[in-house]
Protein backbone atom coordinates (compact mmCIF):
# COMPACT_ATOMS: atom_id res chain seq x y z
CA UNK A 1 0.00 0.00 0.00
CA UNK A 2 1.18 3.26 -0.65
CA UNK A 3 2.78 5.39 1.89
CA UNK A 4 1.10 8.57 1.74
CA UNK A 5 -2.98 6.09 2.15
CA UNK A 6 -1.33 3.96 5.21
CA UNK A 7 -2.57 6.77 7.68
CA UNK A 8 -5.84 7.22 6.17
CA UNK A 9 -6.26 2.85 5.89
CA UNK A 10 -4.88 2.95 9.70
CA UNK A 11 -7.79 5.45 10.91
CA UNK A 12 -10.37 3.18 8.70
CA UNK A 13 -9.51 0.42 10.11
CA UNK A 14 -8.83 1.41 13.88
CA UNK A 15 -12.00 3.69 14.72
CA UNK A 16 -14.51 4.50 11.55
CA UNK A 17 -14.69 0.69 11.02
CA UNK A 18 -14.92 -0.18 14.04
CA UNK A 19 -17.61 2.77 14.39
CA UNK A 20 -19.85 1.58 11.34
CA UNK A 21 -19.85 -2.26 12.85
CA UNK A 22 -20.97 -1.09 16.07
CA UNK A 23 -23.55 1.06 14.87
CA UNK A 24 -25.63 -1.41 12.61
CA UNK A 25 -24.96 -3.81 15.17
CA UNK A 26 -22.51 -6.11 12.65
CA UNK A 27 -19.52 -8.70 12.88
CA UNK A 28 -18.16 -9.84 9.78
CA UNK A 29 -14.62 -9.66 8.25
CA UNK A 30 -15.39 -7.68 5.23
CA UNK A 31 -13.20 -5.08 5.12
CA UNK A 32 -15.67 -2.10 3.03
CA UNK A 33 -18.66 -1.23 4.81
CA UNK A 34 -21.99 1.04 4.44
CA UNK A 35 -23.21 3.12 6.90
CA UNK A 36 -24.64 0.74 9.13
CA UNK A 37 -21.63 -1.52 8.80
CA UNK A 38 -23.06 -3.95 6.22
CA UNK A 39 -20.76 -5.33 3.68
CA UNK A 40 -21.04 -3.41 0.14
CA UNK A 41 -22.76 -5.17 -2.62
CA UNK A 42 -19.99 -6.16 -4.95
CA UNK A 43 -21.28 -4.09 -7.67
CA UNK A 44 -22.26 -0.86 -5.32
CA UNK A 45 -19.27 1.22 -6.92
CA UNK A 46 -19.86 -0.29 -10.04
CA UNK A 47 -23.34 1.11 -10.11
CA UNK A 48 -22.28 4.35 -7.85
CA UNK A 49 -19.69 5.17 -10.66
CA UNK A 50 -21.80 4.60 -13.75
CA UNK A 51 -24.83 6.33 -12.33
CA UNK A 52 -22.93 9.20 -11.16
CA UNK A 53 -21.23 9.67 -15.13
CA UNK A 54 -24.72 8.99 -16.72
CA UNK A 55 -25.81 12.09 -14.38
CA UNK A 56 -22.79 14.20 -15.17
CA UNK A 57 -22.52 13.90 -18.49
CA UNK A 58 -25.47 11.88 -20.15
CA UNK A 59 -23.53 8.82 -20.75
CA UNK A 60 -23.03 5.81 -18.46
CA UNK A 61 -19.26 4.87 -17.98
CA UNK A 62 -18.69 1.53 -16.18
CA UNK A 63 -15.37 1.64 -14.12
CA UNK A 64 -13.63 -0.80 -16.34
CA UNK A 65 -13.58 1.10 -19.04
CA UNK A 66 -11.55 3.87 -16.86
CA UNK A 67 -9.25 0.96 -16.28
CA UNK A 68 -9.23 0.71 -20.01
CA UNK A 69 -8.41 4.67 -20.81
CA UNK A 70 -5.63 4.61 -17.94
CA UNK A 71 -3.97 1.82 -19.64
CA UNK A 72 -3.80 3.31 -23.40
CA UNK A 73 -3.60 7.00 -22.16
CA UNK A 74 0.17 5.41 -20.51
CA UNK A 75 1.19 3.77 -23.28
CA UNK A 76 -0.26 6.66 -25.96
CA UNK A 77 2.37 9.20 -23.33
CA UNK A 78 5.19 6.71 -23.24
CA UNK A 79 5.28 3.43 -24.87
CA UNK A 80 7.98 2.08 -23.32
CA UNK A 81 6.03 1.93 -19.93
CA UNK A 82 3.99 -0.43 -21.77
CA UNK A 83 5.21 -3.17 -19.29
CA UNK A 84 3.86 -1.19 -16.25
CA UNK A 85 0.20 -2.36 -18.03
CA UNK A 86 0.43 -5.29 -16.19
CA UNK A 87 1.04 -4.77 -13.12
CA UNK A 88 -0.78 -2.04 -12.66
CA UNK A 89 -4.18 -3.44 -13.61
CA UNK A 90 -2.74 -6.82 -11.62
CA UNK A 91 -3.25 -8.70 -14.72
CA UNK A 92 -1.32 -12.07 -15.31
CA UNK A 93 -0.11 -11.68 -18.68
CA UNK A 94 0.98 -9.82 -21.21
CA UNK A 95 -1.99 -9.63 -23.56
CA UNK A 96 -4.08 -6.99 -22.37
CA UNK A 97 -1.12 -4.59 -22.21
CA UNK A 98 -0.45 -5.54 -25.73
CA UNK A 99 -3.73 -4.53 -26.51
CA UNK A 100 -3.32 -1.03 -25.05
CA UNK A 101 -0.24 -0.58 -26.70
CA UNK A 102 -1.61 -1.75 -30.40
CA UNK A 103 -4.85 0.59 -29.56
CA UNK A 104 -2.29 3.34 -28.10
CA UNK A 105 -0.40 3.04 -31.95
CA UNK A 106 -3.79 3.29 -33.70
CA UNK A 107 -5.24 6.20 -32.26
CA UNK A 108 -1.68 7.92 -33.33
CA UNK A 109 -1.59 6.33 -36.72
CA UNK A 110 -5.09 7.86 -37.27
CA UNK A 111 -4.10 10.91 -36.16
CA UNK A 112 -0.92 11.31 -38.08
CA UNK A 113 -3.62 9.89 -41.39
CA UNK A 114 -5.96 12.50 -40.19
CA UNK A 115 -3.28 15.41 -40.03
CA UNK A 116 -1.99 14.48 -43.14
CA UNK A 117 -5.34 14.66 -45.01
CA UNK A 118 -6.01 17.88 -43.80
CA UNK A 119 -2.64 18.98 -45.24
CA UNK A 120 -3.45 18.09 -48.89
CA UNK A 121 -7.14 19.59 -48.46
CA UNK A 122 -5.10 22.76 -47.66
CA UNK A 123 -2.76 22.63 -50.58
CA UNK A 124 0.50 21.72 -48.56
CA UNK A 125 3.45 19.96 -50.53
CA UNK A 126 4.96 18.24 -46.78
CA UNK A 127 1.83 15.99 -45.88
CA UNK A 128 3.77 13.94 -43.50
CA UNK A 129 5.62 13.92 -40.27
CA UNK A 130 8.84 11.91 -41.42
CA UNK A 131 10.86 13.31 -44.78
CA UNK A 132 12.07 10.59 -47.16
Amino acid sequence: MPAPVLPLMRGYLSEVRPWLMQRGGEDHDVLWVTDRGRPFDPNFLGMKIGGLTKRLTGVRVPPHLFRDAAATTLVRLSPECAQLIRPLLAHAGFGTAEKHYIHAQGIEAARDYAEAVMRLRRGDKDTGKHKP
